[in-house]
């Protein structure tokens, strides 16, 4: 019921209990604090303890802090708000300035370092990464390698001839990518010799297609088996001549490159039973227009005649292909529940791989 009280002003009575406050939110804590891990100067909102072990690690043990002085407050922090029935919490980790990331030299045989690796984030979290280095049992890939100045080779090789290959020429007047058709000189591998008329050759060696096979000592290899697979002699650098010619001197074996011919010394031919097994580069025909001819064996690179890349005109290339697992290193990191794997030739193409640090940190 409303009633006027003087002339323009009303009283209206209401039930009592009917009159109450909006919602207001509460639960809401905001905590800052010292953490092993995560990003430093970031609100974070959290789900709930668990997630905020993740992201900012395990507190140090407070009577032996890790800098020797002040335990990591950030973690314990909001252990005891979550016990204290928290339900949601913005967390914000803080560092001091003489913060520093954990690194680790990635070094080859020789002990040389060939790649400095470094965590995403500041903190002791860092030196729980576990890096393992192994021989590759797969070819590492090399992505849109770029070449502005120089145009005769790639970066890596041996290079594994491959569908998945790319190769584009950009031209500096049209900056129109134009990808061509790589050809391959190629490396043969454990390939059986064929016989006919008593005489011996490299069975993918073909004189008509202009396939020759090219003389490379650190590729060539030829081995002769007897009938179970045992290895009867081996001929390898210093051990093989090239060319038309006789018959070479005792543990010496001639390849006839345009042919593929095996010559043999006259009393160490191998039995009608033997095996001839050969690892050998070989050649092909010069590029025809459209194309580019890659060797194998060095990353060479040569073009259709006028069809060359030209560093005067801003021409750019962009290469991308497989590399020989013999030359590249699987790398393994790993922190706590997760791992990262690369396969990379070198130490330069696992740093870009890894961007600016390993393994995030929260």
């Amino acid at each position: 019921m409303t009633e006027m009280v003087v002339p323009g002003t009303y009283i209206q009575v209401r039930t009592e209990g009917l009159i109450s406050a909006g919602r207001v939110a509460t639960g809401i804590v905001g905590v800052v604090g010292t953490a092993a891990n995560g990003p430093i100067g970031t609100p974070v909102t959290l789900s709930g303890f668990a997630d905020a072990r993740e992201r900012f690690g395990f507190p140090d043990v407070f009577n032996r802090p890790e800098d020797g002085e002040h335990p990591l407050t950030l973690v314990r922090a909001l252990e005891h708000i979550y016990n204290n029935g928290a339900a949601s919490v913005v967390a914000v980790r803080v560092a001091g300035s003489n913060r520093s990331s954990a690194s680790y030299a990635v070094q080859d045989a020789d002990r040389r370092t060939v790649a400095l690796l470094s965590a995403r984030t500041p903190g002791t979290w860092g030196n729980n990464i576990r890096i393992q280095s192994d021989e590759a049992q797969d070819p590492c890939r090399v992505e849109d390698e770029l070449h502005t100045d120089s145009f005769d080779e790639l970066n890596y090789a041996p290079i594994r001839p491959s569908r998945e290959n790319r190769i584009l020429l950009t031209s500096g007047a049209t900056r129109q990518p134009k990808p061509l058709n790589i050809v391959y000189r190629r490396i043969v591998r454990d390939e059986e010799a064929t016989r006919r008329d008593n005489r011996i050759y490299l069975t993918a060696v073909d004189e008509g297609e202009d396939r020759p096979a090219v003389e490379v000592p650190a590729v060539n290899l030829i081995r002769v088996l007897d009938a179970d697979g045992t290895q009867v002699r081996q001929y390898g650098d210093g051990d093989i001549v090239y060319g038309s010619g006789s018959p070479p001197d005792e543990d010496a074996v001639r390849i006839v490159n345009d042919t593929g011919e095996l010559i043999f010394a006259a009393d160490q031919k191998p039995e009608p039973t033997q095996p001839v097994v050969a690892t050998y580069a070989l050649g092909h025909p010069a590029p025809q227009p459209g194309e580019v001819l890659l060797t194998v064996w060095d990353g060479g690179l040569e073009y259709a005649t006028g069809q060359a890349p030209d560093q005067t005109a801003d021409d750019t290339l962009s290469a991308s292909y497989l590399v020989e697992p013999e030359v590249c290193t699987r790398v393994r990191l790993t922190h706590g529940a997760t791992t990262e794997q690369y396969t990379v030739p070198d130490g330069n193409m696992l740093a870009q791989a890894r961007g600016s640090g390993v393994i995030p940190g929260g």
